[in-house]
């Protein structure tokens, strides 16, 4: 059982803006880094490589951002485009997303989800009694970890099969076995 954040070759993984459903987001630039033009990506993509070249992504002021490479610096990922050719560049793009057409995603095994596809799900536990409403996925390292607003507050499930049994989009639902309190 999995959350998804990694798309096609060109593209990447993607969480959708409530304001633009034709695209996802697939990664964030950050800080320029030294003076060509280089900027930290920030994504959670699975296979962040799929985010470099020879990817296009739509740029600021309808221009386009040419990715000519993607590498990895310590426990970072900094990727360079055509049109970014010095720092102060790099500098102006901080920020910005990078965004793909929503379609473009690779298509999902049955165990996994986008994680936009479960925000909003109701939470209920195993004998279908309200626990909330999942409002985030938190992408972890070991484990993602479902984010649930509760009547009592907000609070998180780790998302694995054991705690999370069942997702079930068409029915809007998400059960989650919890241990006693």
């Amino acid at each position: 059982m999995s959350s998804s954040t990694d798309g096609t070759r060109d593209t990447g993984h993607g969480t959708r803006d409530e304001a633009d459903d034709e695209t996802v987001v697939v990664g964030v630039l950050g800080k320029a880094h030294a003076l060509r033009g280089e900027v930290e990506l920030v994504t959670g993509s699975d296979e962040p490589e799929r985010l470099g070249p020879p990817a296009v992504y739509p740029g600021p002021g309808g221009s386009t951002l040419t990715a000519t490479g993607l590498r990895r610096h310590g426990d970072r990922w900094l990727i360079a485009f055509a049109e970014v050719t010095d720092r102060t560049a790099a500098e102006g793009m901080r920020g910005f997303e990078l965004r793909i057409p929503a379609e473009s995603r690779r298509e999902l095994p049955a165990d996994e989800w986008w994680p936009e596809d479960l925000v909003g799900l109701a939470v209920v536990d195993v004998d279908g009694a309200s626990l909330g409403t999942v409002a985030d996925l938190v992408l972890g390292e070991a484990q993602d970890r479902l984010v649930v607003d509760g009547p009592s507050g907000r609070f998180e499930v780790p998302f694995v099969a054991p705690l999370v049994p069942e997702v079930d989009i068409p029915a809007g639902r998400v059960v989650v076995d919890l241990p006693p309190n």
